[in-house]
């Protein structure tokens, strides 16, 4: 985030704090504008290697917001400076908008062990690529163009095995239909599992591991991505749960009732998902 001479302040993809950049609008906006990152004139010393050819990154040819995966904006940042812009964004938030004091409602930022190698499920969308043909991917900033890729550092080393082989496997392409989603799942009892559209109905159910036990998990469903930052996320909760002693808990938007189970056990008399 820059302030221009204008007064206007700037949005720009891929910089970061304190360094000089050329960019170039692509949106002027009445009080702001967004600009596509063309070069870094002076780095910061906080500036690293992203080690991912999709995320955001200088692009001399000003074509940077559909070629860049959404999906890692701090990548370019060193891991404890992305925590603490998450924290001043939530921070700004709550005192600006909710009217509250941060410091008396706002903890620390509670790091992952790792920032690599923990989703445990990927979902890639089909499209067709200029000259290319169809092929899968993710999203770009745009919404629209589709990045092709086999691998991607944030999944399991599990997930990332199986993508690779099955993406660039002989002939996969010809078997892609537009707009056609594929998902990678993996959980420690199951290994990587790969399925096309929806999953069928009769599909086993999956078992995710966590500290506070064993889950069975319809393939399809939603459940935490993050495993180690779940468990840790849940064991703070469960806390919450057991020193209030509910005689009712609604968990709105509860997925395959992963929060609502905790609950139960942490001493919930009754819960509702």
């Amino acid at each position: 985030v820059g302030r221009l001479d204008d007064g206007k302040v700037c949005f720009v993809r891929g910089a970061a704090p304190g360094e000089r950049v050329l960019a170039k609008t692509v949106a002027d906006k009445s009080n702001h504008r967004f600009a596509t990152l063309l070069s870094v004139v002076k780095p910061s010393p906080r500036r690293i290697e992203t080690g991912c050819p999709l995320a955001p990154a200088p692009d001399a040819e000003g074509l940077g917001e559909c070629r860049q995966c959404p999906g890692c904006s701090y990548r370019h940042v060193l891991y404890e400076d992305e925590l603490a812009a998450k924290d001043s964004q939530l921070r700004y938030f709550v005192s600006r908008w909710l009217k509250l004091d941060p410091e008396k409602i706002v903890r620390k930022p509670v790091a992952a062990p790792s920032r690599d190698g923990w989703r445990n499920k990927i979902v890639l969308s089909c499209g067709d690529v200029a000259g290319v043909g169809l092929r899968a991917g993710y999203k770009a900033s745009d919404n629209r163009t589709l990045l092709p890729l086999d691998s991607c550092p944030l999944a399991h080393p599990e997930i990332q095995k199986l993508m690779s082989s099955e993406l660039s496997s002989p002939g996969f392409a010809e078997t892609l239909v537009e707009r056609m989603r594929l998902s990678f799942r993996y959980t420690e009892k199951d290994g990587a599992l790969f399925w096309r559209e929806e999953p069928a109905e009769d599909a086993p159910l999956l078992t995710e591991t966590l500290p506070q036990g064993e889950f069975k998990v319809p393939r399809g469903s939603f459940f935490q991505v993050n495993l180690q930052v779940a468990s840790a996320l849940l064991a703070e909760f469960s806390k919450i749960v057991s020193s209030l002693q509910p005689e009712l808990l609604l968990d709105m938007y509860c997925g395959s009732g992963l929060v609502s189970l905790v609950a139960s056990d942490a001493g919930a008399a009754s819960v509702e998902g």
